[in-house]
């Protein structure tokens, strides 16, 4: 379970202004969730340098439904508990290329570790 920390701008780093998402990666799967509800779901790869997702269910009410595609691409940096991820318009750009600006979203994911049952897993 990844949940974002961190957003870079061209100005530096903040605290990621939105509070409840996250990214769960398992087996070839992921899911994005806002709260309680899963906004998207599908498969991923790491391909090409590349992190490559594939949606396959997503919620109506997701924010980014309205020009959200099917299939994205984030270059992409695990270091530790850290991931970051950068998405570009239109899925250009390089793969090790994380740099914030005009078209490109950068954000810092820390990882959380899932209770089950009153343990952590």
């Amino acid at each position: 379970v990844w949940v974002p920390s961190l957003l870079i701008t061209t100005e530096g780093a903040e605290l990621y202004p939105l509070k409840g998402r996250k990214l769960v990666f398992s087996s070839g799967d992921f899911a994005r969730a806002e709260g309680k509800h899963t906004v998207a779901s599908g498969t991923f790869k790491v391909e090409d340098g590349y992190l490559r997702l594939t949606t396959k269910g997503r919620n109506p009410w997701d924010l980014e439904a309205a020009d959200a595609k099917d299939e994205l691409q984030y270059a992409f940096k695990l270091d530790g508990n850290l991931l970051t991820l950068c998405y570009t318009v239109g899925n250009k750009g390089k793969a090790d290329d994380l740099t914030p600006g005009e078209g490109r979203t950068v954000v810092v994911y820390k990882r959380q570790s899932i209770k089950k049952k009153g343990k952590e897993k």
